[in-house]
């Protein structure tokens, strides 16, 4: 893909703790371009988000970071980088005609129907008023069948799917994905993008329950705010602001 960015450099990693780790460490001891993977074989202790953990059997999945300098996006936008990343996935995964649905989980999981198949984490550098450098760690369960630890809903395209794929061409079909989602994100498409993240999100459209600051609640996804927050009406007709980690979503058996 001419003039392509994202994966114009790939660094290969055997068994690392977290690639985000790895990641951010190097940037530090050395530069490199932007667009650059770090791509790991074994990653022993991938993070989501706050302690959650983030299981792949080595060698089956893709887990890897990707280093940015979104300079041009606004600290108070800085969400839009989940967006952003969280379009790709989407954009990827659709094009497999799987039989669930596909949708984007507030604030950064994908969904097959009512499994996970994705995760990310994006650490950002931010310098007085500036977004000087980000890194987008992403976990994709690909090809792993069993899922050992106690994540309670995960799920891999091979499940879904009964076909091996091969992980170099999901890297690079993925990796084209984030690079035109990356490059309407620097062209300041904020709106087209925000659109799209409302319309791809898990549970849009009716009454779903949720556990928020520790009460039951029915509501519906409303939108989310410029600050990434998810904005909810509840059956009662009251409006809900949430950050992440102070809501739930109830996964109905």
């Amino acid at each position: 893909m001419p003039g392509q960015i994202i994966g114009s450099r790939i660094i290969y990693l055997d068994r690392v703790s977290s690639t985000n780790a790895i990641a951010l460490r190097l940037m530090e001891e050395h530069s490199y371009p932007e667009g650059c993977l770090f791509v790991a074989h074994t990653q022993y202790a991938g993070r989501g988000m706050g302690v959650n953990k983030w299981e792949s059997e080595p060698g089956k999945n893709l887990t890897f970071s990707v280093v940015l300098f979104p300079d041009f996006l606004p600290v108070e936008r800085q969400f839009m980088l989940n967006k952003m990343v969280s379009l790709a996935l989407h954009d990827f995964i659709s094009r497999l005609s799987l039989q669930a649905a596909v949708t984007i989980k507030w604030p950064n999981d994908i969904y097959l129907g009512e499994r996970k198949a994705a995760g990310i984490l994006i650490n950002n550098v931010i310098q007085g008023a500036s977004l000087v450098r980000s890194v987008a760690g992403i976990g994709l369960n690909i090809n792993q069948e069993v899922f050992r630890s106690d994540a309670p809903n995960p799920v891999s395209l091979k499940n879904l799917t009964g076909k091996e794929l091969r992980l170099e061409r999901c890297l690079t079909d993925l990796c084209q994905d984030l690079d035109r989602r990356y490059e309407e994100l620097r062209m300041g498409m904020f709106r087209q993008m925000d659109r799209d993240y409302l319309e791809r999100q898990y549970r849009r459209g009716g009454f779903f329950p949720f556990l928020f600051h520790g009460k039951n609640i029915r509501a519906s996804i409303e939108s989310v705010d410029t600050f990434g927050r998810l904005v909810l009406l509840t059956a009662e007709g009251e409006r809900i602001l949430s950050d992440q980690k102070e809501i739930t979503f109830i996964i109905e058996s």
